[in-house]
């Protein structure tokens, strides 16, 4: 009930439309970023305790509007 009000929403309406899914970037990306940012620094640290991203679920074009 609640996604089906979100997607009542014009600003919301288009995205949900389109099924937009931004680009999902590798700890590389996220590496090369200018050190002054919070998702560089934020990735540098998870490289110095030793962790990896998570990678971008597969299959989620096969999934329902609700389920996404």
């Amino acid at each position: 009930m609640a996604r089906s009000g979100l997607r009542q929403q014009s600003a919301i309406e288009a995205l949900v439309s389109e099924r937009y899914w931004v680009h999902w970037p590798s700890f590389d990306e996220l590496l090369a970023l200018p050190a002054s940012s919070l998702v560089q620094a934020f990735a540098s640290l998870l490289t110095q305790e030793g962790l990896d991203t998570i990678s971008r679920a597969k299959g989620l074009e096969q999934l329902s509007d609700d389920d996404q």
